[in-house]
């Protein structure tokens, strides 16, 4: 005699991200220029869907342009002041829906300048350096 188990497909499931220790809030900060990658990969039941938030708003049609891989990340080759904000993907299927929020902090580019000054009270020029 046999007896039969339910068989369940391993993509049979309500959605998760690839990456369970990335899940959590992320606070990022970047300096302006730099590149960078929000991923949102995750596994579950067909059909997957994946959608983009910035500061709880459909991302502009500026902002959808740093879309890649079918959705799943938002790639930025050199971020600037305005991409700074709160974005949210989420990921949902026909099971439930699941969120992964980052915060973009963007600062403006450090310049160093280095300039010599004459002290009429000494005959040595002095370096100074300036951090802006």
């Amino acid at each position: 005699m046999y007896f039969l188990q339910p068989f369940s497909f391993v993509d049979d499931y309500p959605p998760k991200f690839k990456n369970p220790s990335k899940n959590l809030d992320r606070f990022l900060e970047f300096v302006e220029g730099q590149q960078i990658k929000l991923k949102c990969h995750a596994q579950g039941a067909r059909p997957l869907n994946v959608t983009w938030l910035k500061n709880k708003k459909p991302l502009s049609k500026s902002d959808r342009r740093h879309l890649r891989s079918k959705g799943w990340v938002l790639n930025f080759r050199a971020l600037t002041l305005n991409d700074a904000g709160t974005y949210t993907c989420t990921v949902s299927n026909a099971f439930c829906s699941i969120q992964r929020t980052f915060v973009v902090k963007v600062v403006g580019k450090r310049y160093i300048l280095v300039f010599s000054y004459y002290n009429i009270y000494s005959p040595i020029f002095t370096p100074l350096t300036c951090f802006v």
